[in-house]
């Protein structure tokens, strides 16, 4: 386990029994770990809690999408760093490292983002957003990219009070490009 720093990770869920387990154990093998880690769940029907539960996460409800959500988390997150994951996402074991190192190392940084390799490509919907809507911007260094993928990223929680939380009727898609712009 690896060093514990002052971060909020929050991690919306809705069903993701099949993902969640493997989504915790990368955060806890992580170089620096969050003291934080909230799941926030949109009205899971099936074993996300139960899961969730085995490790030493908040559980919090919190209907209404990944907008809601995420919006949510913020507002009850401990520490004035805050990083959102997916719940479907496997952390690399270095992703807050680099985050944490880029926001630290830069005054001019109020945010950044990671990369995101995308591992669900079974279905049509998921083909066509592989090939269509990637969700990262490659391994190169960028600096003011449009926007940052709301799956991977962290913020400081003082910078979303004061320009403005996740628009939520953008319920499952584009809250992230939204807040950005």
């Amino acid at each position: 386990m690896g060093k514990k720093i002052d971060c909020s990770l929050i991690i919306p869920t809705l069903n993701s029994s099949l993902t969640i387990e493997q989504c915790l154990k990368k955060v806890n093998s992580m170089s620096i770990i969050p003291k934080e880690v909230m799941i926030v769940d949109g009205g899971s029907t099936d074993h996300t809690k139960k899961i969730a539960e085995k490790y030493k996460v908040n559980f919090l409800k919190k209907k209404g999408g990944l907008a809601a959500q995420r919006n949510y988390g913020i507002k009850n997150a401990k520490y004035n760093l805050i990083a959102f994951l997916d719940s479907d996402c496997e952390a690399n074991r270095e992703w807050l490292e680099i985050l944490y190192n880029s926001i630290r190392n830069d005054n001019r940084l109020i945010a950044a983002g990671g990369k995101l390799i995308e591992r669900n490509t079974e279905g049509i919907v998921n083909k066509w957003r592989v090939a269509h809507m990637s969700q990262e911007w490659g391994s190169i260094r960028i600096e003011n990219p449009d926007f940052l993928f709301g799956s991977n990223f962290l913020i400081k929680k003082d910078i979303m009070k004061e320009i403005g939380y996740f628009k939520e009727d953008y319920s499952t898609y584009f809250e992230d490009v939204v807040f950005f712009r």
